[in-house]
Order: structure tokens, then sequence, then C-alpha cells
């Protein structure tokens, strides 16, 4: 019997992600499409939080979990290189762009599976060098300058059930040591011109390009099954030290499905509390920090998947911000007075910042401009109002501050006794002004964000 559980997080805030559950092709485990930079593992040790890994501990029945992460690596050759592994692993539901080798590079390794991924426009989708026993299916292998290579005596790797579209070369298999098939199903080719005389979805005909004998006339895996992915690297989640960050607000949602006799129930344990069979949606209460959820399904007939966990970060507090005024300035019972010189900077205190945090003001009840670098108040002399607050994320936000400011470019003026000099005045010193300094212009206008909820 074969079964799945997904753990979801979807939500307002996590718009993007409901649409990729939505319609995310198959694979076990916890689906977020989060944005991050590519990753590299060489050695076991190295499949860590930080490089990545969000479950698993490597076992066959456990194998370490590399899932949704949106990466367009522009500055690297690669998005997922694993180098030089023995245990087991899977890369899965993640989204690689553009990558100047090879989406996912497997060097000398074993034990690999890389499954439900879309890897889109690179100049390999998967690189297999010196690589045995891993297993690609079930990819969209989109506009690639090569699809999949399996080089440097690279043999018995399984590559079925993927969707090869629009690649330059689908594949490359030089010694032809690996299985381009699985229980009598292989891939689909955008370029095969068999016939399917039969209708079993089958080919009549081997692609031979990668000794391919029973590719399949229809793509078992499309574009609609992923998110949004142009431009890469924006998924809506964000993580913290390998953690996904979510709010008391984060409905979290459980699904299992059983192909046998179907599933009886689900149940799941927050920080190792008592089990609970799962109803519906629900959210994380309590005190903000590490929290782990535990899960898994039952059988009609009582078979119970392994207990599974993943780790959230909740974070409930919203970002708190103050405002910087540099010099000249001057401040009393009116208020702060400040010149078209003076520069106006607004930061986010320590310890409250969180992932993705980004500070918008506005003045005089104008549009909401987000806050980049240090500005100056260009309107007419005269008093102003400056309001600005900070969200994070997960759309923590603070109520707007209000802070009133005076601004006065305007020198003073002096007169004298009328009747002339004095009789031992000889000379009248007038000091000289002092140099203008270039006003800072504000950052263009965007339209104002919504911070409710």
């Amino acid at each position: 019997m074969t079964r799945r559980i997904v753990l979801a997080v979807v939500g307002v805030v996590l718009s993007l992600v409901a649409v990729g559950l939505a319609v995310g092709s198959g694979g076990e485990g916890f689906r977020f499409w989060g944005a991050r930079e590519p990753i590299y593992i060489f050695g076991d040790r190295s499949f860590t939080t930080a490089n990545g890994v969000i479950a698993g501990s490597g076992t066959a029945e456990d194998p370490y979990v590399i899932e949704g992460w949106q990466i367009a690596p522009a500055n690297a050759g690669y998005g997922i290189s694993i180098d030089h592994t023995t245990r087991h692993f899977v890369i899965r539901n993640c989204v690689i762009d553009q990558a100047g080798e090879a989406a996912i590079v497997l060097n000398s390794v074993v034990n690999g599976r890389v499954e439900a991924c879309l890897l889109y426009r690179n100049e390999a989708g998967v690189a297999l060098v010196n690589a045995h026993r891993n297993t690609v299916s079930g990819n969209l292998i989109l506009e690639n300058r090569y699809g999949v290579v399996a080089a440097v005596g690279s043999r018995d790797n399984v590559i079925a059930g993927n969707s090869f579209v629009y690649n330059g070369l689908g594949a490359i298999d030089p010694d032809g040591w690996n299985s381009w098939s699985l229980d009598g199903r292989g891939n689909f080719w955008s370029d095969y011109t068999g016939t399917d005389e039969n209708k079993d979805g089958i080919g009549d005909q081997p692609y031979t390009l990668a000794g391919d004998r029973y590719p399949l006339v229809s793509p078992p895996v499309a574009a609609a099954d992923f998110p949004p992915c142009i431009p890469c690297g924006q998924g809506p989640a964000q993580m913290v030290d390998g953690m996904l960050l979510v709010t008391s607000r984060t409905p979290i949602e459980l699904a299992a499905s059983d192909p046998g006799s179907g599933v009886r129930g689900i149940y799941f344990s927050i920080d190792g509390g008592e089990w609970r069979t799962y109803a519906g949606p629900f959210t994380l209460m309590g005190p903000d920090g590490v929290r782990r959820i535990s899960y898994y399904a039952v059988d009609r007939l009582g078979n119970a998947e392994a207990v599974r966990t993943i780790t959230v970060l909740l974070d409930n507090r919203p970002p708190e911000t103050t405002i910087e005024v540099g010099a000249p300035s001057y401040k009393d019972a009116a208020g702060l007075w400040v010149t078209s010189r003076t520069p106006i900077g607004l930061v986010v205190k320590p310890g409250t910042e969180a992932t993705g945090v980004v500070t918008y003001f506005q003045i005089d009840g104008g549009e909401w401009v987000p806050y980049v670098r240090p500005f100056t108040i260009t309107q007419n002399d005269g008093p102003h109002a400056l309001a600005f607050y900070s969200r994070d994320a997960t759309g923590n936000a603070e109520p707007a501050k209000t802070v009133k400011l005076i601004k006065d470019d305007t020198p003073p003026t002096t007169s004298g006794a009328s009747g002339g000099l004095p009789a031992d005045a000889s000379e009248t010193v007038v000091p000289t002004p002092p140099e203008q300094s270039p006003s800072v212009t504000p950052p263009p206008v965007q339209t104002p964000p919504q911070t409710g909820m």
C-alpha cells in the first residue's frame, strides 16, 4: 500500500501557496514555495536546515527532504548541487530557473530522488555525474539546452514519468547504462514523432535518443502544476534558519490519500503534546518561537505511516520602527524643527526585525512610499506630518506612527537703529552664509500598501 500526506500552509498572506497546492503534482511532504539562494551539499553531514533540508533523518524510510524552494541562481552554475553523499534524500516540489550549468547536479551520489520539480531555462535540467541508483521522476523539464545528462559512468539511475518539453536535446546517456522507463512507462518527449495505435498512452515506437522504450504520448506533468515562477526566487513563503515563518493567523492544512482501503484518519501533535484527530485547518497559538508539528495517517486496515515532523517559527510580533533626524535640527515645545538639508532616517528597532521587513512612510497624508534611504522634507516651510510603519513577510504590521516636523529654510533678519554707524565703527563684517547641500529626493511614489490582513 502506498500513501502520502501533505502538510500545507495556506492563507491570505500566502495566496500563491494556495495556488500551488490546489494544482500541485504528486509527492509526499511539505509544500510552501519559498525563495532562497542556491543549495550546495558536500558529504552526508551537510544535510542541514541551513542547506535547505526541512525534514528527514537520511534513512530509506525517512529520507532527508529538500522541498518547496524557488531558486533563480543568477550568480551560480547550479540551483541544487549534491556532492559525494550516500544517505537517502529527496528533492521535490522545487522550481529552479536559469542555472548556468544545471538546475540539479548529483555528483558521486547514490540513493537520491528528484521528483515533482520544475526545471526551466537552465543549461541542463539534471546532471548525473558518476551517480548511481538515483531516481528522476514526475518532473517538468522545460526549455533547457539539455534535459537530463548522464555522464562520467553514471549507471543504474531511473528516469521515468517526466515531461521533457521544448529542450534543445532531451537526454544524453552515451553509455546507455540507465533506465528511461519504469514498470512499462517512460517519459513524455515533445519531439517524439511516433504513433499510439492502440490508444494506451504509450508510443508504439521507442524514443531512441534516450533509449526510452515506452515513451508517453501525453505529458504527465504540466506547467499548471506549479506556482507562478517568472521571475523565480520570489515565492511568498519565508524561511528563517531552515524553518517556515508563520503567524497565529496562518491556517495549516493536513491532507492524506490512500489508493487502497482509504484513509481512516489523520492525527497530529503540537510540540510533543497529545495526539489529536485532524478535522480541518488549524492555527498555532501560544508563545512565539520554534514550534514542531508532528503528523501521520492511518488507513481503514490500521496501517499507519511513519510519524513526520516539521519545524516552523511562530512570529506574531510586528516590527518596531523609530525615526532618526540628522543635523541641522532643533526641538522645542512647538515640535521638531528641520530644514531641507536635514536627513531623516527610519530604522527598525533591533530585536523586532524579522524576515522581509519593509518600512513605509507618507508626508501630509500623501502616497505611502517604501523607505529605501534617508530623505529630506522638500515641501514648503511650515509644519508637516510624517507618518511611518513597518511590516514583515508574514503580514505583521505595527500601527502607523506620526511625527510633527516643522520645516524652516528662512534665515533670520536683523534690523539696526537709525542714524548711521557708530562713530568708532570703521568696518562692518558680514558672515558668509553656510554652504547649501543638495536635497535628497524621496523614493518614487508607489501604490500604498494594504495594512489589513
